[in-house]
């Protein structure tokens, strides 16, 4: 079977779904913390509860953790979040220029690769997202310079872009103590549940949906910070010997510890602000904060003429600072019709950003299987979303090619039913099936890889 489809209607009629939720009850099987099956084992079992069981966060509040956040009349600027007693750490020049050279081996092996992965970094130069910095070179302990390693990350799934920029905050040398992960707060957990932003996106009869553009490289790191995200490349990289440059960030990077946490402060606070001067728009900007999931926005109306309104002045309203929705989509031909009219509009008045790195937002990059964009699906979440027929989607084409790859053991089992993503329990009724069947394999005390025969197959 290659698809399944779970229809939601609006309006008198309404389908009502199956969700296995309860108590995350002790492991029918030892583990230890060491166990490189341990995260998928978790996952396996919490997958059923989410937006169900409440999630552990940290004390900390939104305004103490933004508390160098300012407007400079283009866009928001804040300082790395320290933790207060934090102890000074080396520059990782040494380590960075290592990590660096491994990579420029790497991609010398496909110059695309390598063309591609040097596009990203001198458009974001270009841009003004990074800059060249003065060259510091000693691993001194310091409180102000520090080298972030990075490396690619491919994607063979993109028809587009195949290789993402990652920089790791959490490198050290061995010989270190602390990373500079290690020295920031990770900051509040402003993420609402991935549950009750589905739900509450299909209980409108008009669905809108969009993402902010590149979200964290709208927000702007200050002076003091910027040396602290410093990292190493190549003027010239198809040079066997190529001559080392050091950039640093002008704005916010994915991959930091406290970024999520960063961005979730920023918004927030923009439209505290922008309720402050327009009250009267209040109604838009609390469907803002309420159907925000991180960069994506998944919101909607009764009517076409509220759901125009509401793309007209949440545009508005996000632009203000520095933010703009784009990616519109709708079960609606009307409102979405009357937003790609809008759209052109303002294209010819504003000039388009070249299209140089990670175009996703962050949950599309984070959450599901790779979306089909051929205008009528369309990722929402993780979840498939067929906007003319306003189904939700499940396709697994591609991952019974995976299961039939994979011998048949207790282990395979454990990575095919880790794939199924369904945060609403749709195919509640299925996974349990195979959680079941894990659980008696447990009690059994199969191995893992032990090859299953007999009524085992049968199941």
């Amino acid at each position: 079977m290659a698809f399944v489809r779970s229809r939601w209607r609006v309006g008198n009629a309404t389908v009502s779904n199956l969700v296995i939720t309860g108590e995350l009850a002790d492991y029918p099987f030892y583990t230890n913390e060491h166990d490189q099956l341990a995260n998928t084992l978790k996952h396996f079992w919490e997958t059923e509860s989410i937006g169900i069981k409440p999630e552990q966060v940290e004390k900390s509040t939104g305004n103490s953790f933004i508390k160098d956040l300012r407007y400079d009349e283009k866009r928001y600027v804040v300082g790395l979040p320290w933790k207060e007693e934090r102890e000074a750490i080396p520059s990782e020049y040494q380590l960075s220029r290592n990590r660096l050279n491994s990579l420029h081996h790497k991609l010398r092996r496909d110059q695309e690769l390598l063309n591609e992965y040097d596009k990203i970094i001198k458009e974001q130069l270009q841009l003004g997202i990074i800059e060249e910095a003065k060259p510091e070179t000693d691993d001194k302990f310091s409180e102000t310079v520090h080298s972030l390693p990075h490396h690619a990350v491919l994607r063979r799934d993109r028809e587009t872009t195949k290789v993402r920029v990652v920089y790791d905050g959490y490198a050290k040398s061995p010989e270190n103590k602390y990373s500079l992960n290690d020295c920031l707060e990770v900051g509040p957990n402003l993420i609402p549940q991935l549950f009750d932003v589905l739900v509450k996106f299909r209980s409108d009869p008009i669905a809108l949906t969009a993402d902010i553009e590149k979200a964290f490289l709208v927000v702007s790191i200050n002076e003091a910070s910027k040396d602290m995200l410093r990292f190493l490349w190549f003027k010239n990289p198809s040079e066997i010997t190529p001559e080392v440059i050091q950039l640093r960030f002008w704005r916010l990077v994915f991959g930091l510890r406290p970024s999520s946490a960063m961005l979730g402060s920023t918004i927030p606070h923009h439209l505290d602000s922008c309720e402050k001067l327009n009250p009267e728009l209040g109604y838009v900007i609390n469907l803002l904060k309420e159907r925000l999931y991180v960069d994506d926005f998944l919101g909607g109306m009764d009517s076409t003429e509220k759901a125009q309104e509401i793309y007209k002045n949440s545009k508005d309203i996000m632009s203000k600072g520095g933010f703009n929705l784009r990616k519109w989509n709708s079960n609606s031909e009307e409102v979405i019709d009357m937003i790609n009219s809008a759209e052109k509009s303002r294209e010819t008045f504003t000039s388009k950003s070249a299209d140089f790195t990670q175009d996703e937002s962050y949950a599309k990059s984070m959450l599901g299987p790779a979306d089909n964009q051929d205008g009528k699906f369309v990722k929402v979440l993780g979840v498939n979303w067929n906007t003319k027929a306003d189904e939700f989607l499940f396709n697994f084409t591609e991952l019974v090619k995976f299961a039939n790859t994979l011998p048949v053991t207790k282990r395979s089992l454990l990575k095919i039913s880790a794939k199924v993503f369904d945060p609403l329990g749709f195919l509640s009724r299925y996974v349990i099936q195979l959680k079941c069947m894990f659980q008696e394999l447990c009690a059994e005390k199969i191995d893992w890889d032990q090859e299953l025969h007999g009524n085992w197959l049968s199941k």
